[in-house]
C-alpha cells in the first residue's frame, strides 16, 4: 500500500529556486568572463556551478518520487534512487509530533513544502527527514537505526496500518505544550537573527537593482556583474551555516550574518564605484 506525502509547493518553489538561481548566475558568469584570457577562469567557475545544479536537480526528483510505502513485513520509503527499508519488528516507537516545531538542521536540505536529510527535533532528538508540509502534524517512526520522520497525507489511515503491523501504539507529541528548555528558542523569533538577516536581503537586492538601472551604458567592466552572483552564493551558504550554529551558539550565528553582511556592503560599495566613478 503506497501513501503519497502531503501536497505542497514544494516542486514549483524548487524549479523556481533552480531556474533563478543556477540560471542567474551562469548568465552572470558567461556575460562577464567574454576574453579570451578569462576561459580558463570562466570553465573553473561553470564546472562546480553545473555539478551543484544536478546534485540540485537530484534533490528535486527526490521530492517528486518520494512515497511512503507500507508492505507485508516492512515499511519503505522511497526517495529518488534510495529505498530504505524498515522491518515492522525494528519500529520501537510511532509518535505524531504537532504545534510548532523546532527544527535544526545538521545535514539537510529544505525550502517551503519540502525537507530532506538530518535535522534535530527539539523536544525529540535527531531526526531523518522525508517531508513535505513539516507545519502541519509529522509522524516519527523510532527505530535502533534512527528516527524517520514523514508526512503522509492520508495520516489516520498510514497510522493505523504502521500501529497495526508494528504492534506499537501511537503516542503524540504537541511542541507548543513544550517548556522553551526543551523545545528551544525558536530562530525566527530571534530579532537579533532575523534583523541580520534581512538586512544582507535588502542589501543584495540593493546591489542588484543598482546594477540594474546604473550599469547598461556605463562602460563598466563586465566583471562587475559577477558581484550580485557572489553574493547570492555567500546568503545561501550562510543561510544553511547560521542556522546551524544558531541551535548551539546563537552569538556564532550573529558572527556569520555580521561578517555577511560586511561582504554585501563591500559588493554594493564596488558596484557603484566601478560602474558611477
Amino acid at each position: 500500500m503506497n501513501y503519497k506525502p502531503n501536497k505542497t509547493v514544494g516542486v514549483l518553489v524548487g524549479l523556481l529556486l533552480g531556474v533563478l538561481g543556477f540560471g542567474s548566475v551562469i548568465w552572470a558568469i558567461n556575460f562577464s568572463l567574454v576574453q579570451p584570457d578569462e576561459r580558463t577562469l570562466k570553465f573553473l567557475l561553470l564546472v562546480p556551478i553545473y555539478l551543484f545544479a544536478l546534485f540540485f536537480l537530484y534533490i528535486l526528483w527526490g521530492l517528486l518520487t518520494l512515497t511512503y510505502t507500507v508492505g507485508e513485513s516492512e515499511f519503505i520509503i522511497k526517495w529518488a534512487t534510495r529505498r530504505i527499508r524498515i522491518p515492522w519488528s525494528e519500529i520501537t516507537d510511532i509518535i505524531r509530533v504537532t504545534g510548532t516545531k523546532n527544527l535544526a538542521n545538521l545535514s539537510g536540505i529544505s525550502w517551503p513544502g519540502y525537507m530532506v536529510g538530518n535535522y534535530t527535533l527539539k523536544g525529540l532528538g535527531v531526526v531523518k527527514m522525508y517531508a513535505t508540509r513539516v507545519k502541519g502534524n509529522v509522524i516519527v517512526l523510532a527505530t535502533p537505526h534512527g528516527n524517520f520522520a514523514v508526512t503522509p497525507v492520508d495520516e489516520a489511515g498510514f497510522l493505523l496500518e504502521v500501529s497495526r503491523r508494528s504492534g506499537q501504539e501511537a503516542r503524540e507529541i504537541n511542541c507548543d505544550g513544550l517548556s522553551e528548555e526543551v523545545r528551544g528558542k525558536l530562530l525566527t523569533e530571534d530579532i537579533v537573527y532575523m534583523s541580520l538577516y534581512v538586512l544582507n536581503l535588502v542589501i543584495l537586492l540593493g546591489v542588484i537593482l543598482y546594477q540594474a538601472m546604473f550599469f547598461p551604458g556605463s562602460g563598466a567592466s563586465r566583471t562587475v556583474v559577477l558581484l550580485p552572483a557572489l553574493g547570492a552564493g555567500v546568503l545561501v551558504f550562510n543561510i544553511g551555516n547560521a542556522s546551524r550554529a544558531y541551535q548551539f551558539i546563537p552569538a556564532a550565528a550573529y558572527l556569520i550574518w555580521g561578517l555577511s553582511l560586511l561582504i554585501m556592503m563591500t559588493f554594493l560599495v564596488l558596484s557603484v564605484v566601478t560602474i558611477s566613478f
